[in-house]
């Protein structure tokens, strides 16, 4: 699925600690996907979740075009891959198993967010 879409320019490598994006920003023009280490999401009140290989996090952003709800950083160095607008769309077309996987990862987090 991600292999479709994975290119050199689209890879992305962050150091532990490094923050990916900022709760509140603009920036909603792409949602990430992990390769390889973890990454932390966590808004003003607390840690939301750690984000492990194969998991994404940032699509919120993307779908609505709003803002950054959480702070994404690298909790360890890792490798992410970058799916912008038109990969998005691309992955959503050609993988029903990717979008399968968004809806009950969005499930997910909002009964584990409800329940909180």
């Amino acid at each position: 699925m991600i292999d479709s879409i994975k290119r050199e320019r689209n890879t992305k490598h962050f150091a532990a600690g490094e923050i990916i994006f900022a709760e509140g920003a603009a920036d909603s023009e792409c949602m990430y996907m992990i390769e390889a280490g973890q990454v932390e999401i966590a808004n003003t009140k607390r840690v939301l979740e750690v984000v492990e290989p194969g998991g994404f996090f940032g699509e919120m952003a993307l779908l609505d075009d709003k803002p950054r709800s959480a702070t994404a950083t690298a909790k360890t160095a890792c490798v992410v891959i970058e799916i912008n607008q038109g990969d998005f769309y691309f992955l959503v077309q050609h993988s029903p198993h990717f979008v399968i996987e968004l809806m009950r990862t969005l499930s997910e987090r909002v009964r584990r967010n409800a329940e909180a």
